[in-house]
């Protein structure tokens, strides 16, 4: 199973995002600077419309939470592991095209 975790990290002062940088780095998670003002090139914005997609579409409308939910979770399951592969290796692809942009708008 593919893990997709890929974390938008922002430069605030605060202790909070000064334990979480340790934990981080305790737990050797491997981060990135996230640039500014970088467009959403982050590959979960596209998991997010895919299952948004699933969830709502030909006009579906829920009305419990429960209904909602059980939906959510079978859009997430439904989402297929190459997917998510192919989305996690385009982040080289990614981050060249924010460099070459300057931080302004990519096609991702």
């Amino acid at each position: 199973m593919v893990r997709l975790c890929v974390s938008a990290r922002q430069r605030v002062d605060s202790c909070f995002a000064h334990e979480t940088a340790c934990f981080l780095q305790e737990q050797e998670v491997n981060t990135m600077v996230w640039p500014a003002r970088s467009p959403d090139c982050n590959p979960i914005e596209n998991v997010w419309l895919v299952m948004a997609a699933r969830v709502y579409a030909h006009g579906r409308q829920y009305h419990t939470v429960a209904r909602l939910e059980d939906a959510i979770h079978k859009a997430w399951s439904s989402i297929e592991q190459e997917y998510l592969l192919k989305l996690v290796e385009s982040m080289p692809r990614r981050c060249l095209a924010v460099i070459k942009k300057k931080g302004g708008l990519t096609k991702y």
